[in-house]
């Protein structure tokens, strides 16, 4: 369950990155919350992308079920400024293979069919990352992280889509995700503003002492 302070505001952009390990079925997401990208270490752990629009009325909590006991991470975020019709832009994956590496590239989604907008990265491990080194590259910045999850944003102001490097301290088997979300206004520079967090810290439905999420804020508007 990834849980905020308070409810969201009406029509912002959620998105919620996870990491999974293996051995799940039968997963399911919060009403009305969708899987944007999803990629798994061959047959080991995932990580996932999930985005909604907010509602009216919307719950502090979002929960996500699946069958089985296995290790879950979570970080959330929201975001203004965003579109809230056909608002997912471009996508991408690196699946960094069976060898234990201490740094991962996700590939570039290409290019953007909106130059405003906002980029979420995420990096899960197949164990602790003995230290994230928080050395995002091509203007991806650090939002949060947990033992084996890492989280960047980027506000976009251009189409052309960029990879992105982040390293850690202790070998591990990697795998990595971008989305790109629009921002509301094609023609104008978004405008971020400081990442705070403002959620409670909530606990996965599994279960594994290695289970924390933090969701916290970020600021696409328009100017």
């Amino acid at each position: 369950t990834l849980t905020y302070a308070t409810g969201p505001t009406q029509n912002n952009l959620l998105v919620a990155c996870l990491m999974l390990g293996a051995g799940w079925s039968a997963q399911s997401g919060p009403s009305g919350w969708t899987l944007d990208k999803e990629i798994q270490r061959g047959t080991g752990h995932y990580v996932q992308i999930w985005s909604k629009i907010a509602g009216a009325g919307e719950p502090t909590g979002f929960t996500w079920s699946w069958t089985g006991s296995v290790t879950c991470h979570g970080v959330g975020l929201e975001a203004t400024g965003n579109a809230t019709t056909s608002y997912i832009d471009a996508s991408s994956s690196t699946d960094g293979g069976s060898s234990n590496v201490t740094t991962l590239t996700i590939t570039s989604p290409g290019t953007l069919a909106q130059a405003a907008g906002l980029g979420v990265a995420a990096i899960g491990l197949n164990g602790t990352s003995g230290g994230w080194l928080n050395t995002w590259t091509n203007s991806f910045t650090e939002f949060d992280n947990e033992t084996r999850l890492d989280v960047a944003t980027k506000i976009t102001t251009l189409t052309a889509g960029t990879n992105t490097t982040q390293t850690w301290t202790t070998a591990r088997q990697a795998v990595g995700a971008i989305v790109h979300y629009k921002a509301s206004n094609p023609d104008a520079l978004p405008t971020p503003s400081t990442v705070a967090a403002t959620a409670t810290v909530g606990v996965p439905t599994v279960s594994s002492a290695d289970t924390t999420v933090s969701p916290g804020v970020v600021t696409v508007s328009a100017v």
